[in-house]
């Protein structure tokens, strides 16, 4: 992570720790689906008829973590930081030309993609119980992504893009379930900005 980032990350956690208070919570979550192996990398696209073995690599969703601020009944803010890996591999057939002729050689190809989103969040507990709560959120921020690509072929030019669109946001609508005083269940439901559906734990103070 570069330094920027990783001092952006400090002082955002910093500030809202600054706010806290005693009304807070932390949690991590698991997020599922891998959205990019899930509806972009399932199966190959290309063209070369040689392809084979192929299949998806990375995580099989997102992992995150999250911190929140209760300013009042009905509104939190936090920040969540989330991670996914995804990509994909598959072996190939190429014509090596030596000066005794030419034969055919198997290599293989794979494709990574790691992604860091780093989101200001805003929840609306629109249901409120002691135990249960259903909230709708929305969130902002950043995004970082890296790509490389490499191969065995002799030659083969590793190549590595970073992120050209660096922002992110999301909308969800979730839960929250506290079976004991402090630690609960949490689960949303939601677009962009990480997995389809997130489902954690929570610890509030």
């Amino acid at each position: 992570m570069k330094k920027p980032l990783f001092c952006f990350l400090v002082l955002s956690l910093t500030a809202f720790h600054s706010l806290c208070q005693d009304k807070s919570s932390v949690g991590i979550f698991a997020g599922i689906p891998n959205n990019d192996n899930y509806f972009l990398y399932n199966s190959y696209a290309g063209s070369d008829s040689t392809v084979s073995d192929y299949s998806t690599l990375g995580l099989p969703g997102s992992l995150g973590v999250h911190y929140y601020v209760e300013s009042n009944e009905r509104w939190n803010y936090g920040l969540e930081v989330n991670y996914t890996l995804s990509g994909y591999k598959y072996n190939y057939v190429d014509t090596v030309f030596t000066t005794s002729g030419m034969y055919m050689e198997t290599y293989n190809l794979s494709f990574k993609k790691s992604q860091l989103r780093i989101l200001l969040r805003a929840n609306y507990y629109f249901v409120q119980r002691d135990k249960f709560k259903l909230y709708g959120g929305v969130g902002a921020g950043y995004k970082h992504i890296f790509r490389t690509t490499t191969s065995n072929q002799p030659g083969f030019v590793e190549t590595t893009v970073k992120n050209t669109i660096p922002f992110t946001g999301r909308i969800a609508v979730g839960f929250k379930y506290y079976p004991l005083e402090n630690i609960g269940l949490f689960g949303d439901v939601g677009v962009f900005g990480g997995s389809l559906v997130q489902i954690g734990v929570c610890l509030r103070q």
